[in-house]
């Protein structure tokens, strides 16, 4: 059986993920561990200070179980084998570390926003 670990955040609920995981699990038996950051952004800045700080990092963290959530439905109702991981880290290489054992899995993917949309959002 393939063991396929997916990294991934705001995508990890995405038709384009899901149906790349799905397309490869039709190729043959695939375990998916999914792992997606509840980042709220990276460095001394970020660290949240403040009770608004730290609301904004708990609404982040809920936002990343829920698409987390949302991908394991869609993934276990076209018959994927999905073990769903959802971590705090701040970035998704930390989540990743968490869960990351090179005998434990075949393939990684790593799915991240396009760069435009990470412009826009630092606009």
């Amino acid at each position: 059986m393939m063991r396929l670990l997916v990294v991934a955040n705001h995508g990890i609920d995405s038709e384009a993920v899901c149906d790349a995981i799905v397309e490869r699990a039709a190729a043959g038996p695939v375990q998916v561990t999914l792992v997606a950051s509840a980042s709220v952004g990276d460095g001394p800045l970020c660290v949240p200070r403040t009770e608004y700080g730290e609301r904004v990092v708990r609404a982040h963290q809920r936002e990343a179980a829920e698409r987390m959530q949302r991908a394991v439905k869609r993934l276990r109702d076209a018959g994927v084998a999905v073990e769903g991981v959802v971590s705090g880290e701040s970035d998704a290489s930390g989540s990743a570390r968490d869960v990351w054992d090179p005998s434990r899995f075949d393939e990684i993917v790593v799915s991240c926003r396009p760069w435009l949309s990470c412009q826009r959002a630092v606009s």
